[in-house]
């Protein structure tokens, strides 16, 4: 005659043989998402780069903008997943090792951040650095930079830039020149020099020159784009050009004192 189990006992024998692997993938899951201003670092170029935990961003300062390049580029709310971002803009030293040869102006310090660099060079130094093995890297989406600048998507004031002395290298204080990553104060996720120093790369494109006012989204650059996003400002700028929202275009062989990169760290 066959035995049957009441069915709670049963219920609590599999609920027990399950609790491990339940554990266990709680645990996976935890992992997966690191804390806020978790960092890690690149064995090969020395690259830090910090944990941006996901959130919502509205883009731009909103409708009542009166530059075109600050109107909201996207007429909704965007959910920007977590994601690695460089803790500083890519610096001459960190270059060298991957390209053998330095194109910026500027080259006092190992530790300036690398400039002059066009579009097809910036993706030439993630391909050969991706394939050295240690990790693979891509340049952020505008979204992705703007939610980072903006430390988590906050409201970016438009009234003035009583802070950017204190976080931004730009035409009123640098001199004429640029200065070593990390010397300005750092936003609220830890990361330095998103506003000012050097414009940064990003992924997005607007395939026609058309403005962010005029309703265009930015998604990652097409073959053949004419117009590649920059953000953040650099050295040579003042004024607004070094808020957060700014949207700069410019052609992929655009090579300048002032045009540099950051990147992302794929997970």
């Amino acid at each position: 005659m066959r035995r049957i189990l009441p069915l709670f006992p049963l219920a609590l024998l599999l609920l027990l043989l399950a609790a491990p692997g339940l554990a266990a993938a709680q645990d996976a899951a935890q992992d997966a998402v690191p804390p806020s201003g978790t960092t890690w670092r690149d064995p090969v170029t020395g690259m830090e780069f910090v944990w941006v935990p996901g959130g919502m961003l509205k883009p731009g300062f909103g409708p009542a903008a009166k530059d075109p390049y600050y109107a909201d580029d996207l007429d909704r709310v965007q959910q920007v997943p977590g994601f690695w971002l460089g803790k500083f803009e890519v610096t001459q030293a960190q270059w060298l090792r991957v390209m053998d040869a330095n194109p910026s102006e500027f080259q006092k310090a190992p530790d300036l951040p690398v400039e002059r660099v066009s579009m097809p060079e910036a993706q030439e130094f993630i391909a050969r650095l991706n394939a050295k093995g240690a990790a693979r890297f891509r340049l952020p989406t505008d979204a992705e930079w703007e939610y980072a600048a903006r430390s988590g998507g906050r409201p970016e004031d438009p009234s003035g830039l009583h802070d950017a002395d204190r976080v931004a290298w730009h035409k009123g204080n640098s001199g004429g020149q640029t200065h070593p990553v990390g010397s300005k104060s750092p936003n609220s996720l830890r990361l330095h020099d998103m506003r000012g120093n050097v414009w940064e790369w990003c992924a997005g494109a607007e395939p026609d020159g058309v403005s962010p006012a005029g309703g265009r989204k930015n998604p990652p650059a097409p073959a053949g784009a004419l117009f590649h996003s920059s953000r953040g400002g650099g050295w040579n700028d003042g004024g607004t050009a070094v808020y957060a929202v700014r949207l700069g275009l410019a052609g992929p062989d655009y090579r300048r004192n002032d045009q540099g990169l950051r990147l992302v760290r794929i997970p």
